[in-house]
């Protein structure tokens, strides 16, 4: 994901707010989904309510959606983040109302993803700004549409993941006893310790501060989804172009 070179191209401030834009809207797809659910389950309170959108400065965090993107993208090189979390009355949802609400969160990323998908698919077989299907990765709107593409499944994947404090780690709490239940979600902080921790170790810095012998992984969590989308985008515009 070239962003440097995006930048320093024509329109590069553009392209990039526009990312972002995109991104803060994944984010929207997600936390919106994770309260519309909780919505629908059973809990009624007004500020889930004001959470059921995709204005994303309703779901805006300091830290989360500001400073955590900008730590990771000097250190690890990629841009990693979130949005204020949506808290979910669990007496009104009851357990599987709750773990619905946890897997919405999810199933929006994917949603989103899917749909910009088809637009980029779109885009290039009408060869629209500047795509097309001979010299598509050199207009800007390809970047603008495939990096939200990734970041959301990236937020889709990493979200499932039976963590506590994630949303795979909320559907294995409910469906822990009460006991095992609580001892589950006092683990929760490290939960987010073990996802940072990761993070670092695949983008090097624990081996390049000295904390880790040997030589650096390979970040394959985070390439290997990345060359995933660009396979399945292709796959999906060859498709687009036999149906349109």
């Amino acid at each position: 994901m070239n962003l440097d070179g995006l930048l320093k191209g024509p329109g590069g401030w553009a392209a990039v707010a526009a990312i972002i834009f995109l991104v803060l809207m994944t984010n929207a797809c997600h936390e919106g989904g994770h309260a519309l659910v909780a919505w629908w389950a059973g809990d009624r309170r007004e500020s889930l309510r004001r959470r059921c959108t995709l204005n994303p400065i309703s779901h805006f965090h300091w830290f989360l959606t500001l400073v955590l993107p900008l730590i990771s993208l000097y250190f690890a090189g990629m841009i990693f983040g979130g949005a204020r979390p949506v808290l979910i009355d669990r007496g009104g949802t009851g357990r599987f109302g709750m773990a619905l609400a946890a897997l919405a969160g999810p199933a929006g990323n994917l949603l989103c993803a899917g749909f910009l998908a088809v637009v980029l698919a779109v885009a290039v077989h009408m060869e629209w700004w500047g795509l097309s299907d001979t010299d598509r990765i050199h207009s800007p709107a390809w970047m603008i549409l495939k990096v939200p593409i990734w970041f959301s499944l990236f937020l889709m994947c990493l979200n499932l993941l039976p963590l506590p404090g994630l949303d795979g780690g909320h559907v294995v709490g409910m469906c822990l006893p009460d006991r095992l239940q609580r001892i589950w979600y006092w683990c929760t902080p490290l939960g987010f310790l073990a996802v940072l921790a990761g993070l670092f170790y695949y983008a090097g810095y624990l081996h390049r501060w000295g904390w880790m012998d040997g030589a650096p992984p390979e970040p394959w969590p985070f390439q290997t989804l990345y060359e995933a989308t660009s396979r399945h985008l292709d796959v999906l515009i060859k498709w687009m172009g036999t149906v349109l």
